[in-house]
């Protein structure tokens, strides 16, 4: 699962629609509980048992707490992957220089070769998984907004920009 927006930098995107986009956001971070229920309960639905969370290092919080509230899936973020490089590469001082840049292309290939994919709406990062992965003929994919949403009570009836091309 990719999420990706951070105050400072994704909601000050000027898009379609971005007032309701940003409120299902900050109600998801004001709620993680809910998020965090829904979600599993989506996860569970496509005996998915493992989700990792790809995010820019800024989220990491956020998620951390939403990972929490967890109870039958487990739930990884870019933290694992940090470690995992800075324990395996002490020898290769360029792939930890470049940390967060190695981090995000290892990120890309576990979302490109998941079961499921749940894209962060909007995002650059997250349509180039999606279309790469349409690309190669896999079809299991979800917004993350519409996953939100639901949580919430109420339904995200709008497309991401890469599904509005396929």
């Amino acid at each position: 699962m990719h999420w990706r927006y951070d105050a400072e930098d994704w909601m000050k995107m000027k898009i379609d629609n971005s007032e309701r986009i940003h409120s299902v956001i900050e109600r998801a971070e004001l709620y993680p509980k809910t998020f965090a229920s829904s979600l599993e309960s989506q996860l569970l639905k496509e005996n998915i048992s493992v989700v990792y969370f790809a995010s820019p290092p800024e989220e990491i919080q956020f998620l951390n707490v939403l990972g929490s509230y967890f109870e039958k899936v487990e739930f990884f973020t870019g933290s694992s992957l940090e470690d995992f490089f800075k324990n395996k590469f002490t020898f290769c001082p360029d792939i930890l220089r470049d940390l967060v840049e190695n981090i995000s292309l290892l990120e890309q290939e576990i979302c490109f070769i998941s079961d499921f994919f749940i894209e962060s709406c909007f995002s650059s990062w997250s349509s180039n998984i999606v279309l790469e992965r349409y690309a190669e003929g896999i079809r299991s994919n979800l917004n993350n907004l519409d996953i939100v949403a639901k949580g919430l009570g109420e339904a995200y009836e709008d497309s991401c920009f890469v599904r509005s091309f396929l």
